[in-house]
């Protein structure tokens, strides 16, 4: 099986974070959180610590700017850049548009990181920071692909969320997942299908989070 090929399965999807304390401290925004000075801010490291331990992923929140260290594809209508307007966390996110789609088509957006070396009988948290500027988009996907060490497809966890059923502003989508026995590493995906509903279309994202928990 080739790898980021997805199933038609779907499971039940889970908002946020456990713990009233966690989810109050991680909903705050923290803009002057930024490297190098999330690295010496007491507060930026306390944040850090209790809201995203040992991520996996290279820029997760897009602090450099643009995509490096990620993979992607959309259609060519979409507007996709970092911007400090998209911010949830440190100086930049990511803002999607779909202002020069035409109306009513839906158009899609997929992110992804691969070769993610794993500790088998672990379990991981794939989560991200969301922010719907139309609730008329379609839905947010994530995804876990894993494989031995030969690159032998093992199994995925998929969830995904309708935008109709999130919430108006920030807010974070979780998937967790067991990792198999034979696991050496993963593919962690973003899908997000979208459309020109005429009325601000655009979709603000950031800080990834891949973690074994």
């Amino acid at each position: 099986m080739d790898r980021r090929i997805r199933t038609k399965g779907r499971r039940k999807p889970r908002l946020g974070i456990g713990g009233d304390i966690t989810r109050m401290i991680c909903s705050i925004p923290a803009p002057l959180c930024i490297p190098p000075l999330d690295g010496i801010r007491p507060w930026c490291i306390l944040r850090k610590a209790i809201c995203f331990p040992g991520n996996l992923l290279k820029n997760p929140g897009f602090e450099t700017g643009d995509l490096t260290y990620w993979d992607y594809a959309y259609d060519p209508c979409i507007d996709v850049k970092a911007t400090t307007d998209s911010a949830h966390e440190g100086r930049y996110g990511l803002s999607i548009s779909y202002v020069n789609c035409l109306e009513g088509d839906y158009e899609y957006v997929d992110l992804n990181q691969v070769t993610i070396q794993l500790t088998p009988g672990k379990r991981v948290k794939l989560s991200m920071w969301i922010h719907p500027r139309s609730m008329e988009s379609d839905y947010v996907e994530l995804f876990i692909g894993y494989y031995d060490r030969g690159g032998n497809f093992l199994k995925e966890d998929i969830m995904q969320w309708e935008f109709g059923d999130l919430e108006k502003g920030w807010q974070e989508i979780v998937l967790e997942s067991a990792v198999p026995a034979d696991t050496y590493d993963a593919d962690v995906d973003i899908y997000i299908r979208g459309i020109n509903s005429g009325a601000d279309p655009s979709i603000s994202m950031d800080h990834v989070s891949f973690s074994e928990v």
